[in-house]
């Protein structure tokens, strides 16, 4: 596996675990209020096995992952159209318009040949 995919797959980890933790935290707080003695004891089990994330982290994780995935968008976006797709294609694929898909591609582009 490649480092950019070790990176990612850390990164999906930590974010996913920053919203398990969450969601065990809503679902620990409703069985205490509910009185549901052994739910919560196995939530608060559940929890103490997850590393702590804290939401500062889980938004750089959050942004580090969002960075790599506009990056691997572009080549895609690059090679779909290098095999015939359209702009208007490509945008539909992605729930954009055909402009605004030109105007991810100018940006990268200009990025790429500037940086």
């Amino acid at each position: 596996m490649s480092a950019d995919a070790d990176r990612g797959n850390e990164l999906w980890t930590r974010w996913s675990t920053f919203l398990e933790r969450i969601q065990l935290q809503q679902a620990l707080a409703d069985a205490r209020s509910a009185g549901r003695q052994e739910e919560a004891a196995r939530l608060e089990g559940r929890l103490a096995e997850l590393p702590e994330i804290t939401p500062l982290e889980a938004l750089q994780a959050n942004a580090d992952l969002m960075g790599m995935l506009t990056a691997q968008r572009w080549i895609a976006m690059r090679i779909a159209q290098a095999e015939g797709a359209s702009l208007e294609q490509i945008g539909r694929q992605l729930g954009i318009s055909k402009q605004s898909a030109w105007e991810f591609m100018k940006r990268r582009i200009d990025a790429h040949e500037n940086g």
